[in-house]
């Protein structure tokens, strides 16, 4: 996975951090993880979502005239060339 190391964006966000991101309740975005729309990792009882997960999620949803998802996505400042981490 390309990783902007110049970034000081986190490699994951707490869901909580993702609902601020996105600007949306934490319940609807605890929703969203257990639909599986937003991938996510579990570490016992912690929930993380890696940051292509968040960037894939958005820009898959992005209609081109909604400008506002784009506005989001630019204060990620995360490039939308990351991808998914490959396994070994």
């Amino acid at each position: 996975m390309p990783v902007n190391e110049n970034s000081s964006e986190p490699l994951v966000y707490t869901v909580p951090e993702c609902a601020k991101v996105l600007r949306i309740s934490l319940n609807k975005t605890y929703e969203l993880v257990r639909q599986g729309l937003i991938p996510s990792v579990r570490f016992g009882k912690q929930i993380r979502v890696p940051r292509w997960a968040l960037l894939q999620h958005l820009t898959a949803n992005v209609a081109p005239t909604n400008i506002a998802n784009v506005a989001i996505l630019r204060d990620l400042s995360v490039h939308v060339t990351d991808q998914e981490p490959q396994e070994d």
